[in-house]
C-alpha cells in the first residue's frame, strides 16, 4: 500500500516542518508508520558532522514524541553523507512505501541547475516520491493544497511504466475521488497519422476507464504538443490537487539522457504536488 510506511525527509527547513501537516491525512489513508529521516550533508558539515547529527537527533526525538501524542507510530533514521543518496538508501533499507519531500515552488526551477536534493532524489529513487509544493501567503509559507487526492491527474503514454500508475490506483482506490486521464500526442508525420493516433488513444483511454470499475469519477483528455507543458496546463485548468507520473515513459535511454517528462513536470510545475512512481 502506498501509505503504509511513509518516509518524511526532514532537514529542519520551514518546508520540511510543514510536511508533518500531512500525517493526519496520510493516517486516514492507512499510514502505519512515519519514518523521520534526516541526512547531515557531509559537504557542508565537514568535521562537525557527528556533533550536528547528535544535535539533530534530539530534535527528531521531540518530533517523534509529538507524533506519538497523536497516536502516530514513528521511527528515526539519521545519516551522514550526500542527502539524496542517503535518503534513497534509508527508503530501501526501511522498505518505505513512499518518500515525501518538500520543494518551494519559486526556487525549484533555479535549483535544478544547482543539483538540489529533490532533483537528485528524483533521478535515483526506486521508491514512489511525493513532492510537496509551498507558497508564500500573507508573509507565511503554506502548502498549496492540504488534501492531495480529491482530484488526481494521471499522465499516461500507454507504456508499461505508465501502467504502474493505474496499478497504484487499483491498490489504493478508496482514497481517489476523481481521476483525470491525460494522453499527449507530441508529434505525427502526417495529418492522417495524427488522426489515427488520436483515434487509437481515445480507444485505449476508454478501455482504461471501463477497466477501473465504479467508485471513482473518471475524465479523459487527449492533448497535442509538448507533454510536460500540456500536463501542467491541464492541471491548472482543472484545479488538480496532485499530478501522478511514471518515472520513465517510452523514451528509454534517450529519455534518461535528455530529461524525462516526469523530471520536466516536477521541475516546472510550481503549484501542484507531484507523485512519481518508479518503473
Amino acid at each position: 500500500m502506498l501509505f503504509e510506511r511513509v518516509l518524511f525527509s526532514i532537514d529542519f527547513s520551514q518546508e520540511s516542518k510543514l510536511l508533518l501537516n500531512c500525517t493526519d491525512e496520510f493516517r486516514s489513508y492507512g499510514m502505519k508508520e512515519a519514518i523521520l529521516a534526516h541526512v547531515v550533508d557531509i559537504r557542508s558539515a565537514g568535521g562537525n558532522a557527528s556533533e550536528l547529527a547528535a544535535f539533530n537527533k534530539e530534535k527528531l526525538d521531540r518530533i517523534k514524541e509529538e507524533l506519538k501524542a497523536k497516536k502516530i507510530e514513528a521511527k528515526i533514521a539519521i545519516k551522514i553523507g550526500f542527502p539524496a543518496e542517503e535518503l534513497n538508501n534509508i527508503a530501501q533499507k526501511e522498505k518505505a512505501s513512499m518518500v515525501l519531500v518538500g520543494s518551494h515552488g519559486g526556487g525549484f526551477i533555479k535549483s535544478l541547475f544547482l543539483g538540489s536534493t529533490v532533483f537528485d532524489l528524483l533521478r535515483i529513487t526506486g521508491t514512489p516520491l511525493l513532492i510537496e509544493r509551498f507558497k508564500q501567503e500573507e508573509g507565511k509559507l503554506q502548502q498549496y493544497c492540504r488534501l492531495k487526492f480529491p482530484k488526481v491527474l494521471i499522465a499516461t503514454d500507454f507504456s508499461k511504466c505508465s501502467a504502474e500508475l493505474l496499478k497504484v490506483v487499483g491498490e489504493n482506490r478508496e482514497i481517489f475521488k476523481q481521476l483525470y486521464l491525460l494522453h499527449v500526442i507530441e508529434r505525427a508525420p502526417s495529418k492522417e497519422e495524427f488522426e489515427k493516433l488520436k483515434e487509437d488513444a481515445h480507444a485505449v483511454l476508454q478501455e482504461i476507464k471501463s477497466g477501473m470499475g465504479g467508485g471513482i469519477e473518471i475524465f479523459t483528455y487527449i492533448k497535442v504538443g509538448d507533454a510536460g507543458k500540456k500536463i501542467i496546463e491541464t492541471a491548472q485548468m482543472e484545479g488538480i490537487t496532485l499530478i501522478m507520473l511514471s518515472k520513465k515513459g517510452s523514451g528509454g535511454i534517450r529519455e534518461m539522457l535528455l530529461g524525462s517528462t516526469a523530471q520536466d513536470v516536477a521541475s516546472r510545475s510550481t503549484k501542484n504536488a507531484v507523485l512519481i512512481i518508479p518503473c
